[in-house]
């Protein structure tokens, strides 16, 4: 297969989680409700955007993710190293790729982010997911 761009990645289902979750994984100035729908417009905006739909997707991905946040609308850039990891993981995950290519997921986090990220990389796995 050639790629030409990301977006041609995406049409064929294929995601990429840079190592560096500030300046690639993430846009630390948006909030957590951005930066997980960004990824996924074709499900929160039919053409437009569907508040009610884009207000789910935080309370969905702190608890799948395991995301400690006593705000769901607070900025990326206040969540701990290990929280905006599992943040950027939720958000690649967000448009259910066929094909998911993680860079370091857990560099810089501390052992129970670890833990929390493995999990939903372990179900990947299981689900036959390269």
């Amino acid at each position: 297969m050639r790629l030409r761009n990301p977006r041609e990645a995406a049409n064929e289902g294929i995601t990429y989680l840079s190592e560096d979750r500030k300046g690639k994984g993430l846009l630390v100035d948006f909030g957590l409700r951005q930066n997980l729908t960004l990824m996924n417009l074709r499900k929160y905006a039919t053409p437009v955007l569907s508040p009610t739909r884009e207000a789910a997707a935080p309370a969905e991905a702190v608890q799948s993710f395991g995301i400690r946040t006593g705000d769901l609308n607070q900025r990326a850039s206040s969540l701990s190293g290990g929280n905006q990891q599992k943040l950027a993981l939720a958000k690649v995950l967000q448009p259910n790729p066929r094909v998911v290519v993680l860079d370091e997921p857990t560099r810089g986090v501390d052992v129970g982010a670890k833990r929390d990220i493995y999990f939903p990389v372990q179900k990947l796995a299981r689900e036959g997911r390269p």
